[in-house]
């Protein structure tokens, strides 16, 4: 994590070298056991996101119950794509674990996250 301040705005520079690397893939389900449910949460926490199709590589692997993020607690520099899983802890993160710290440590909230992940 880096940390820069650029006009009286902090910025966290989060990168992600990976999300949920797998050794072994089991078959997909077309809809996992509580996916409605998880967008249910996913809306209501405010996080803006569109489902996506689902996602499965050659070898099998792929994201259940998948989202495109625009937006989170925190803005982001660009979309990412996750499973809804994912998007509401990562919500729940920057709520309840990095807002706080920022506010703590460099008296200011954090307004944009960068982040190079991508499929």
């Amino acid at each position: 994590m880096r940390v820069a301040t650029n006009n009286h705005r902090t910025t966290i520079l989060l990168t992600i070298l990976s999300l949920g690397i797998v050794s072994s893939c089991t078959i997909r389900s077309p809809h996992p056991p509580g996916a409605a449910q998880c967008l249910s949460q996913l809306a209501a926490q405010g996080v803006r996101f569109e489902p996506v199709a689902q996602m499965v590589a050659a070898n099998g692997c792929g994201i259940d119950n998948a989202v495109r993020v625009e937006h989170s607690a925190i803005a982001w520099n660009r979309t990412a794509e996750m499973s809804c899983s994912l998007a509401t802890r990562l919500d729940s993160f920057e709520r309840e674990v990095v807002q706080p710290a920022a506010q703590r440590y460099f008296g200011r909230p954090v307004v944009l996250i960068r982040h190079y992940g991508g499929l």
